[in-house]
């Protein structure tokens, strides 16, 4: 089985089956990583098809093809952010998207929410994007 960084090279140089490995390799990383954001599964579907189009096209852009896992999970989060956005559920999902169904007002969280809320952002983002 070929590394993270071979396959990615072998994309960056038009190997079709390369890029369709790293696919298999991280779909369901990807998925995970949209469905956690978006709650809804065929707006996950469309995020994750988009990152892939989206990683296939910048692939020359991609600077450390070891790095591709987080590379595409960054794509992936900035997209499903992007969507909540556009749809306006940005706010209703900004909770603890491990797990814990949204709150009503004065509803007091989860003991996984209570957890997460401890968290820096960018320790809580890493939680959520494992």
């Amino acid at each position: 089985m070929d590394g993270d960084a071979e396959l990615a090279h072998q994309a960056k140089q038009g190997n079709a089956g390369a890029f369709e490995a790293l696919v298999e390799r991280y779909r369901a990383a990807v998925e995970s990583a949209a469905l956690a954001r978006l709650r809804k599964f065929a707006d996950a579907q469309d995020v994750v098809q988009e990152t892939f189009v989206r990683a296939h096209r910048g692939l020359s852009e991609l600077r450390e093809p070891a790095r591709v896992g987080p590379w595409l999970l960054s794509i992936a989060r900035n997209l499903s952010l992007k969507a909540l956005r556009k749809s306006g559920r940005l706010r209703e999902v900004a909770l603890d998207a491990a797990g814990d169904p949204p709150r009503k007002a004065g509803q007091k969280p989860g003991a996984l929410g209570e957890a997460l809320d401890e968290l820096a952002p960018s320790e809580r983002e890493l939680l959520l994007l494992h």
